[in-house]
Parts: structure tokens; sequence; C-alpha cells
């Protein structure tokens, strides 16, 4: 059985980060049977992060003006244009 986490890595979540939250659906949290049903899903949540507008600065821009999305192995990082995690999502097995 298989399953993505998020991990936030900042104390206080910022406005951006409520919102691309808010549009990623619950089912893509549920146990898998198998690894790659779970690719599937990080997919997913990729797509969403890469379409996605945030709030920012009194405005609105595209997540990926502001942050970079990329993927590790089994693993999504969003990263700041310098380089430092800001959230990222993984694959855990039971």
């Amino acid at each position: 059985m298989y399953k993505v986490t998020r991990k936030v890595h900042s104390e206080a979540k910022p406005d951006w980060m409520v919102g691309v939250l808010y549009q990623i659906p619950p089912k893509v949290y549920d146990w898998q049977e198998s690894f790659d049903a779970c690719m599937k899903h990080l997919i997913i949540i990729k797509d969403i992060l890469e379409k996605s507008s945030v709030k920012w600065h009194r405005g609105s821009r595209n997540l990926t003006q502001i942050r970079n999305v990329k993927v590790k192995g089994e693993s999504l990082l969003v990263l700041t244009k310098a380089g430092r995690s800001s959230l990222s999502f993984r694959i855990i097995e039971k």
C-alpha cells in the first residue's frame, strides 16, 4: 500500500500555499495498491500546481512565476527561486 503525503517547510502557511492546498482534491491522499497509481496522483498534484493562480503581493500570479516545481524520484518539490523548500509531496509505503 502506498500513499502521497505532504510536508510544509515553514511554521506559518503563506496565503498562496493555503489557496493551492484547497485546490488539491482529497482523493490524491488516499492509500493506493500500486506505486504507479500513487505516481499518477503525484502527476495530478503537479498539474494543479503548474496551472494554479495564487495570491501574491496584492495581486495574483501563476505559481510557476514565484516558485519552481520539480519532480525528483518519488517526490514533488515546490522550491523558492533561491532553492529553499516551501512545500513537498512524497510517496510513502505502509
